[in-house]
């Protein structure tokens, strides 16, 4: 070998010099080559980039970096592109052949697809779990009373499988884990944004073990956002999957890996995950959907749009008591233990519209644009008119201009400052998007008071649930989108229209009492007294041959057309989640859909025990397409909680064992006009009384009416 070496044939070896100089040279060169074999083989960080084919890993792997943040690394063209990972062993992967999840047929705007607390079964339905290391392991994801976010339970990333389900809490991870813990599919076929939030909470080696998240198209091969250390407690984590939008099938997966050192720490757990699609409207042209009503206009006013430029708006901030945030591109929402801490100021002039003191408000809703939360908590916000002027540029929690005070901090001096009572209630959670508050009585104040016209505040109400603060972002008139500047929609009429002479009856004049020229003319002087005694004279004193005067005909005014009330619907309003109307168990009740623009009712009804859920929905008008949805408590979808036939079938909706709790019917029309023509409803569950429904007739259109059904009036006597 040493007589083919280039360094043997030209060097003749004679000394210890020259041949220490051999085994430094040799050894220079065994670097060198495991520099390049190292550089030839993985490199995460250096491979990031999206989209690229993931590679296969190899299994367990070893040093990955620092990793990146959960909280903060966001699965979006804008974020920085996660690590491709893929989850392939031969015969330890395998999926099911599953429908993918999507969203019920005719919902618009933000759905909750898919919530997890681990309190019921797990693994089941949706989720796979596995313990894919090269070795024979035996930890996996679990579901443990350890360390719960919120309830009794978490996933535990080393308390399943046939070890882990052993591990005491408080018990450590082990060397060279691979345990993954995967959902879906879900469709994202018909989504315009999806956002995916969980709490967890991460104690692992620094830099050697890694909690991760992530998406992926087939189920193997994985975008995944990592964390390492100690996360100090549970932090919420929120990504947007923009990348997987139009993927008609979409696996989330959460990833726990270990090297072979250091396993003295309990690892990852994770608690409320939360998946949650934005669905498109309905492309129906909304002009023809809601006309209006006669000589009524329909306006916009948004700062910049049309020319307008009279918007204004500011938070108030209690930790900021003295900084004004008129300038500022967000309005914040917030709330923490001790109540409110930041509160929306808005306001639109409407002296462009030149509207009379008498003009009618019809509608006014307010809109701000959601974009961005900081907890996956709910709270309630209603409108209060100001009844005190401010400043825009000036306006702090201590002062409402430069030179004068709230009487309240945070203007709430009732009634200096603001009204005592809040109107538009709305309840707010988690979501992006348009969120809508109907303020018609605020403004129509303002068109018969111009004076008193000072804007409104939005106060948030409640205490947070599951966070210690619970605060949501909206875009302000500073928004550099001018498209998402709030909003304020306007129906009215300019003038209230005045009363017709018709409308007082007229008297059907007898023709008797015009001059008719038949009365003989006497010349006695007694006809002075007619003006008197009109009907005396004329009735018994001409003798002429004339004909008998006629009396005016008895005075029987032309018959009053029967009046007979339209239906009325006793549980409106009942249009939105926050308006639910309770409704009794196994009792048929009757809603309906008044013109011009009702579209949906919601009712809630509250189980006291563990039990099936079912219902029915039926004498759905001919020409109308009515659907049945069910939420539980949270407002998420009941799984198998809809029901949606085609035409006027009747509808019918039944689930499994559900919890003890507060659950939300909503009925919506799809298609059809409003109608006055009255549905049925009834939900039964557990062992409260039996709906009477026409279970022979169900889906089979509209159906003979339950016994118990007061049968339909005909077309003229509708009640």
């Amino acid at each position: 070998m040493s007589a083919h070496h280039p360094l043997v044939t030209n060097t003749r070896l004679t000394g210890a010099l020259p041949r220490l100089l051999f085994f430094i040279l040799l050894a220079a060169a065994l670097v060198l080559a495991s520099v390049a074999i190292v550089r030839a083989g993985p490199d995460w960080r250096a491979r990031r980039s999206s989209p690229v084919p993931p590679r296969e890993v190899p299994m367990p792997f070893a040093d990955e970096g620092a990793g990146d943040s959960l909280s903060t690394w966001r699965a979006s063209p804008q974020g920085e592109p996660p690590l491709s990972v893929t989850l392939r062993l031969p015969g330890q992967v395998s999926f099911p052949e599953r429908k993918p999840v999507a969203a019920p047929a005719g919902m618009t705007g933000w759905f909750t697809l898919m919530t997890e607390g681990f309190e019921g079964a797990f693994p089941s339905g949706f989720w796979q779990v596995g313990d894919f290391s090269s070795g024979s392991v035996g930890y996996t994801w679990g579901k443990r009373s350890c360390l719960p976010h919120s309830g009794s339970f978490s996933a535990w990333s080393a308390g399943g499988g046939i070890n882990g389900a052993g591990l005491a809490c408080g018990g450590n991870y082990v060397d060279n884990m691979w345990a993954w813990m995967i959902w879906g599919p879900f469709s994202l076929a018909s989504a315009v944004d999806v956002q995916v939030s969980f709490w967890y909470n991460n104690n692992s080696e620094p830099g050697g073990d890694y909690l991760r998240f992530g998406a992926s198209e087939d189920g193997y091969n994985f975008y995944m956002a990592s964390a390492s250390g100690d996360s100090g407690g549970w932090q919420e984590a929120n990504y947007n999957l923009s990348n997987w939008l139009g993927k008609n099938q979409v696996w989330i997966g959460f990833l726990f890996s270990s090297n072979a050192s250091f396993s003295t720490y309990p690892g990852a757990f994770v608690d409320d995950i939360r998946l949650q699609i934005n669905l498109p409207a309905t492309p129906t042209p909304t002009p023809t959907a809601t006309p209006l009503p006669p000589g009524a206009e329909f306006v916009v006013l948004q700062q910049g749009a049309n020319g307008y430029t009279g918007a204004r708006d500011t938070h108030l901030d209690r930790y900021q008591a003295n900084s004004p945030r008129g300038s500022a591109t967000n309005l914040y929402l917030y709330i923490d233990s001790s109540g409110e801490v930041r509160s929306v100021l808005v306001d639109f002039d409407l002296g462009g519209l030149a509207l009379p003191r008498d003009a009618q408000v019809l509608e006014a809703n307010l809109l701000l644009y959601q974009h961005k939360f900081d907890s996956a908590g709910v709270f309630r916000v209603a409108a209060y008119a100001l009844n005190r002027a401010w400043d825009e540029y000036q306006a702090t929690w201590s002062r409402a201009n430069n030179s004068t005070l709230w009487s309240g901090a945070g203007a709430n001096g009732v009634p200096w400052d603001r009204q005592g009572v809040g109107t538009a209630l709305e309840t707010l959670a988690a979501s992006r998007g348009w969120k809508r508050w109907n303020v018609t009585g605020i403004v129509q104040d303002w068109v018969r008071a111009p004076e008193q016209h000072f804007g409104l505040k939005l106060l948030a109400d409640g205490t947070p649930s599951g966070a210690a603060t619970i605060g949501y972002f909206y875009s302000g008139q500073e928004e550099a989108n001018p498209t998402l500047r709030p909003k304020l929609e306007l129906v009215f009429i300019r003038a209230t229209p005045t009363d017709t002479p018709t409308a007082t009856p007229t008297d059907t004049p007898s023709p008797t009492l015009t001059h008719t020229p038949t009365w003989t003319h006497t010349p006695t002087p007694t006809p002075r007294k007619l003006h008197v005694h009109i009907p005396v004279f004329l009735y018994g004193l001409t003798p002429t041959p004339t004909p008998t005067p006629t009396i005016p005909p008895t005075w029987t005014p032309t018959p009053t057309p029967t009046f007979t009330a339209p239906p009325v619907d006793p549980y409106e309003p009942n249009d939105r989640f926050s308006q639910a109307t309770p409704i009794p168990p196994g009792e048929t009740i009757y809603g309906l859909f008044p013109p011009p623009n009702d579209e949906e009712d919601f009712y809630h009804f509250t189980t006291t025990v563990t039990a099936t859920l079912e219902g029915w929905l039926w004498n759905i008008p001919v020409g109308s397409n009515y659907n049945l949805v069910l939420y539980n408590e949270a407002k998420n979808l009941v799984e198998d909680g809809y029901s949606g036939n085609a035409g006027n079938a009747n509808e019918h909706v039944q689930v499994g064992v559900q919890p003890p709790g507060k659950y939300y019917v909503r009925v919506y029309r799809g298609e059809g006009p409003p109608t006055l023509a009255k549905y049925s409803l009834c939900f039964e569950y557990g062992n409260s009384p039996r709906c009477v429904h026409p279970l022979t007739t169900m889906g089979q259109g509209n159906g003979t009416p339950a016994p118990t059904d007061t049968p339909r009036p005909s077309q003229g006597s509708r009640s």
